[in-house]
């Protein structure tokens, strides 16, 4: 992970502070470039509101953050049952189904938003959100790939599973954020796990990432098992 710093020259100046690229990780189960241009992700799934809004930035040669506009941000997850869309394997059969999955474009603030439910969990996995970030160059082509995953505090997901759909499932929790193998694989896995609040009507989540606009090395590949 590359670490970028920058301090003050004096007193009275700031501190010296380090950024450092959001950690790449393994990209999961189930990207499918749907090619969802869509803010609202939500479709008819069942579960609490998410108002996620995501920062896309990167960092100048003196290690200074910048907002990265006009790249393409997908998200997708699994519903409050622990199943992805367009997926067919021996728990569930979703081909041709579409919801939890969409891109925006990032603005020139490197900001996108969306809607979208509160994930459920499935085995060997605490709760997360893929994420891949990509640029464009001007015929079109990928310039540059980065594949993270979103995270949210162990309190904040127990509060959201004291209600419906999630109170009721059959299937418990099996890892949860101090065993994840994905989270735990990064240097700090403080910086994958979403700045959030909750109350009766949404959890409102906010994460800052920051990518390599020429990385082209952690390419997404479609892997969905429908045929």
């Amino acid at each position: 992970m590359t670490a970028f710093a920058f301090s003050g020259l004096g007193l009275g100046h700031a501190a010296t502070k380090t950024y450092a690229l959001t950690p790449t990780t393994t990209e999961g189960p189930y990207f499918v470039d749907e090619k969802l241009k869509r803010s609202d992700i939500r479709e008819a799934e069942d579960g609490q509101l998410v108002v996620l809004t995501i920062r896309v930035m990167t960092l100048d040669s003196e290690g200074q953050p910048v907002a990265l506009p006009n790249a393409q941000v997908d998200i997708w997850h699994c519903n409050a049952d622990g199943d992805y869309s367009d997926v067919k394997n021996n728990i569930a059969n979703t081909c041709g189904e579409t919801f939890l999955r969409g891109y925006q474009i990032s603005n020139k603030r490197g900001v996108v938003r969306f809607k979208t439910i509160f994930p459920g969990w499935y085995t060997g996995r605490t709760v997360h959100i893929h994420c891949n970030v990509r640029t464009f160059d001007n015929s079109g082509a990928v310039d540059s790939e980065h594949q993270t995953q979103i995270f949210f505090t162990e309190a904040l997901i127990e509060k959201v599973y004291e209600a419906e759909p999630y109170l009721t499932r059959a299937a418990r929790r099996d890892q949860f954020n101090d065993t994840d193998g994905i989270l735990n694989g990064v240097s700090d896995p403080s910086v994958l796990i979403a700045k959030a609040s909750y109350d009766e009507d949404r959890v409102t989540a906010s994460i800052r990432l920051f990518v390599n606009p020429d990385d082209a090395g952690h390419t997404a590949k479609t892997s969905t098992t429908c045929g």
